[in-house]
């Protein structure tokens, strides 16, 4: 099971390539054949999957009813833009270009472990989306120490 945490600053390679950082490789399990997984996420970020968590999403995306109209364009968005990758051997993995252009990245990123999955952020536009997030509330409201 993946195990992604942290944040990696990273600046967009020539082609389009990132390197996925070492201790989230590491995350990676073998049934994974270093398989990515990359789709459009929420606010405008990027998500990466390893193989085995999309195996995992897919499954419960069959669950849902296709008779409500935005269950299917939610389908729509999130599978129609979902591209599989395999790292090469430095680790790295090419951002397809609708994918860059959606999260406005173009030369610096910053790459997020969310247990299950990665994000993929301009770092301007991450600071503009949590900067009047309030982690204390929050956790009062979702947390129990």
């Amino acid at each position: 099971m993946a195990s992604f945490k942290g944040t990696y600053s990273h600046i967009l390679e020539p082609k389009n390539r990132i390197s996925i950082p070492a201790k989230m490789r590491n995350s990676l399990v073998p049934e994974d054949n270093n398989t990515l997984v990359m789709t459009r996420g929420f606010e405008q970020c990027i998500y990466i999957y390893p193989l085995t968590e999309w195996k995992k999403m897919e499954d419960k995306i069959r669950t849902l009813s296709v008779m409500d109209s935005d269950t299917r364009k939610f389908i729509r968005l999130i599978l129609g833009h979902a591209q599989e990758y395999e790292c090469d051997k430095q680790g790295r993995i090419v951002l397809p270009q609708n994918l860059l252009t959606y999260a406005n990245i173009e030369k610096d990123v910053i790459i997020i472990g969310m247990l299950n999955w990665m994000e993929v952020w301009n770092p301007a536009l991450y600071e503009s989306v949590h900067q009047s997030f309030d982690l204390e509330k929050t956790a009062e409201k979702m947390m129990i120490f």
